[in-house]
């Protein structure tokens, strides 16, 4: 998972490490693009809940991540 800005993925970051269950919510824009700050790996978050199914390949690593996906 990645940020355009470095203060939002350092907050992002923060809030994922106090999490008793972390559940990022990222709509279908955010697939297949990458920022320039990282806020975790794939195996950092365990949901993730978005409007509609996404690429194959992005279930494929999100699943062997051991990662929970929703669609809304």
């Amino acid at each position: 998972m990645t940020d355009f800005h470095l203060d939002e993925a350092a907050t992002e970051r923060v809030v994922l490490d106090n999490a008793s269950h972390r559940c990022v919510p990222a709509d279908s824009s955010r697939f297949g693009r990458t920022a320039a700050h990282r806020v975790c790996e794939l195996d950092g978050f365990h949901t993730l809940v978005t409007d509609t199914p996404f690429p194959a390949e992005l279930h494929t690593a999100l699943s062997r991540a051991g990662t929970d996906v929703i669609t809304a």
